[in-house]
């Protein structure tokens, strides 16, 4: 949504799950992955961050899943600033 860093939450649970999946049947792991953060400086930034407290769970099919909880805009903007120097 333009000008807000508001983000539907069903997008998070996919990302997360589509990108873990495609992970463990490349690599046989998950990895270390530990946010997604989308936004810009005009729209504002959404993002999640994966709970490291607790292990990595796989559903009936087989297929990884992680817990996480959200970020605000200011911590998704710190993890970006972060990773760009």
């Amino acid at each position: 949504m333009v000008g807000s860093s508001k983000f539907p939450e069903g997008v998070w649970q996919f990302a997360s799950e589509r990108i873990l999946n495609q992970s463990y049947r490349l690599l046989g792991k998950v990895g270390t992955l530990r946010y997604f953060v989308v936004g810009n400086n005009v729209d504002g930034y959404s993002g999640i961050e994966r709970d490291f407290s607790s292990e990595i769970e796989f559903d009936e099919i087989g297929r990884p899943t992680w817990r996480y909880h959200f970020m605000n805009a200011r911590d998704c903007k710190e993890v970006i600033l972060g990773w760009s120097g």
